[in-house]
């Protein structure tokens, strides 16, 4: 059994940093960038990893869950029958398909391309149709692992590439950088900040991108406002006056 789980763990590892890559190349796509122009390493990877997996893992979880919770589907003629309406589907409409709406109103043919693609294979994942021609090929272990990692591929794809266009279309400074460059002090307001082992990314309101060394910089402090609680709207007394 130990033997077993430290297999399966490697895969997942390796799946994960694998996922983690196609995740930062997306990111720097839609930044103008590419691995050229920005070095990365196996722990620039693992750390992208903290950024996607919550969101995709949250996302996977809950689906996997309903779908082992769902009655087994009848066969007619050796493939899987359609079937009614059920907690899956409704977690699929209402969950997955606003996120991959919101991908697609980006408007470039990259974003489009990744909405398209990540809401056709899904419902092939969740339909799973032509099942049975492909489970014949390959065996029906392989092409479910084989449609659940082109699924989690084209995720991870968008939301690197989501994340990278919203921060270059988002006007309001959210981060506000102190860098020390070339021993001059400086301070840059932006919307983004990711930092690499040997570069640090910056993405000015105005949609400038600006590639600087990792240790230039010193301080960062989030300018985002802190939300308004619904007892200081309904009872102003009870809150510190907003500054």
């Amino acid at each position: 059994m130990l033997e077993k789980l430290s297999k399966n763990l490697t895969v997942v590892t390796a799946a994960v940093l694998a996922l983690s890559v196609i995740y930062d190349f997306f990111l720097l796509h839609a930044l103008g960038l590419t691995f050229a122009e920005v070095p990365t390493t196996i722990a620039d990877h693992v750390r992208s990893a903290i950024i996607w997996l919550p969101v995709i893992g949250i996302f996977g979880l809950v689906g996997g869950i309903l779908g082992l919770a769902q009655k087994p589907r009848p066969a007619v003629n050796g493939a899987t029958a359609s079937h009614k309406l059920d907690y899956v589907d409704i977690f699929f409409f209402c969950t997955a398909l606003p996120i991959l709406i919101g991908i697609g109103l980006r408007s470039t043919a990259t974003a489009l391309a990744l909405t398209v693609a990540s809401f056709s294979a899904m419902l092939w994942f969740r339909f799973q149709l032509g099942h049975a021609n492909i489970e014949a090929k390959l065996g029906a272990g392989a092409a479910r692992l084989l449609m659940l990692a082109l699924v989690a591929i084209l995720l991870v794809a968008g939301k690197g590439y989501s994340d990278g266009t919203s921060a270059m279309l988002s006007h309001q400074p959210t981060l506000s950088a102190h860098l020390r460059l070339r021993e001059v002090n400086s301070t840059a307001e932006v919307t983004l900040i990711r930092r690499f082992d040997s570069v640090a990314l910056l993405v000015e309101p105005d949609a400038r991108v600006r590639v600087v060394p990792a240790d230039a910089i010193v301080v960062v402090t989030p300018l985002a406002s802190s939300p308004t609680l619904l007892r200081c709207r309904v009872v102003p007394s009870l809150c510190k006056p907003e500054k």
